[in-house]
């Protein structure tokens, strides 16, 4: 159960690219995902290729893994004080009947990218990262099978 929930941070795994952002286009992309009980919905506001903000919202099924809501209550309350830690980083969980719904929001306009990296929240490639590419995110999310429109 734990190993279910926490893997947000593999789904939050990003692809980075350095550079600057040509032109000013601002917008949002959906990216949605069920996989092995649990459902993904990734929103993505960007600024040309740059993204700015990330809305990561998963649900599951914790009875049908074999778990407990006061399992779920402790491994969410955990995860909130470790994620809230760090800059421009936003949790929350509810608990619905046998459904437990997590949103973890990432702010990039405050967050420092080298805090999100070493704490585990997104993975970096490269050095001298400027900002999450939108092109190569979405590209990698499709290869994971989301699906984003």
């Amino acid at each position: 159960m734990h190993k279910k929930i926490s893997g947000v941070i593999g789904m939050l795994a990003l692809l980075i690219l350095v550079g600057c952002s040509g032109k000013s286009d601002i917008g949002k992309k959906v990216c949605t995902m069920k996989d092995d009980g649990m459902n993904y919905n990734i929103e993505l506001e960007y600024d040309g290729d740059k993204i700015i903000k990330i809305n990561h919202i998963q649900s599951l099924n914790f009875v049908e893994l074999g778990s407990t809501e006061e399992t779920v209550k402790e491994v969410t309350d955990e995860a909130k004080e470790e994620l809230e830690k760090v800059k421009g980083v936003k949790y929350s969980a509810e608990i619905k009947d046998e459904e437990v719904i997590e949103t973890i929001v990432l702010d990039l306009e405050k967050a420092e990218l080298s805090e999100l990296d070493s704490s585990g929240i997104l993975l970096i490639d490269g050095d001298n990262v400027d900002y999450i590419s939108l092109e190569k995110t979405l590209a990698n999310y499709e290869k994971m099978g989301m699906k984003c429109k």
